[in-house]
Formats: structure tokens, C-alpha cells, sequence
């Protein structure tokens, strides 16, 4: 049994809802790095992290600042319509890849916010890992539509 049309788009939506949800709520969370993430500068003093604190930049790029999120979100969005439009082999196995990539990322955040000993936020993170992995799966699984860009398998037969 294949899943409803609507529900890879609707897996992307909401995982980048929940993305936002996340980011806003860490903003407001105080400790280690609150104003930094508030302000995108980094540490002044050249300080580096602590024992048992992690910095949230990955390769120097502070992988939470608003450009990169509101980066990730447009990019959910745009392959949410593109799965809606046009489910084409082409364009659901750029959706696995990027979905599987995010919830890469999303474990990360996993264990940077337990460590941080922030339970809400870690289940968070798991819970938009999770609707990553699922739209990743879904992806692989998705009818292919042989035709224009009509429905899923609305085209004609392929030879």
C-alpha cells in the first residue's frame, strides 16, 4: 500500500514547522550561548567552549543563525511543492537526500540539547528527526509519476 499524495508534503511541512518551533524555543532558553545565538556574533573574548560544552557551528558556520533556518525552511517548503507537483524519480530522490542530511543534523541537535540537560528540546529535535526519516522513507517509496505534471501515476503507462 503506497501513502496518500498529500502525505510526503504534508511530512515536510511539518517537520519545517517544527524546525522553527525548536529554534524559537532554544532562543528563548537560557543558558550556554543565549545571547550568542540571539545576536549571531560569536564569543568576544576568544574563548573556547568549555569541558562538556559543545559549540553549535559546524565547520565555523553557526548552523542555527536565521539566514541558514529560514535557508532550510524555504528549502523544505519548495520540495514539499515540488512533491505535490510533480513526484518525478528526479525530484524524490533530492527530497531522501536532503531529508536524510536534515535528520543527520537533527541527531546532532539531539544530543547537543541533552547534554545541555534540556529534555523538551531533545524531544523536540527527535520528533523533527523523526518526520525527517519519515519523509526520506516516503521519498523512496512514492508512486512515480510516468506523465505530465499531473497526479502521481496519472500519466501515461511508461514503455
Amino acid at each position: 500500500m503506497t501513502a496518500p499524495r498529500w502525505a510526503l508534503p504534508a511530512v515536510l511541512v511539518a517537520a519545517a514547522v517544527l524546525l522553527v518551533v525548536g529554534v524559537a524555543a532554544e532562543r528563548r532558553t537560557p543558558g550556554e550561548g543565549a545571547e550568542h545565538r540571539e545576536t549571531g556574533e560569536h564569543r568576544e573574548t576568544g574563548e573556547q567552549p568549555k569541558a562538556g560544552e559543545r559549540s553549535e557551528r559546524v565547520a565555523g558556520v553557526d548552523l542555527e543563525s536565521t539566514p541558514l533556518v529560514a535557508a532550510a525552511v524555504a528549502v523544505s517548503l519548495a520540495l514539499a511543492a515540488a512533491a505535490w507537483r510533480r513526484p518525478r524519480r528526479r525530484v524524490l530522490v533530492a527530497i531522501a537526500v536532503v531529508a536524510a542530511g536534515f535528520a543527520l543534523l537533527d541527531g546532532g541537535e539531539v544530543v547537543h540539547q541533552r547534554d545541555q540537560g534540556r529534555a523538551g528540546l531533545a524531544a523536540l529535535a527527535v520528533a523533527v528527526g523523526g518526520l525527517h526519516v519519515l519523509a526520506s522513507v516516503l521519498a523512496g517509496g512514492a508512486p512515480i509519476s510516468a506523465g505530465g505534471p499531473g497526479r502521481a501515476g496519472s500519466g501515461p503507462p511508461a514503455p
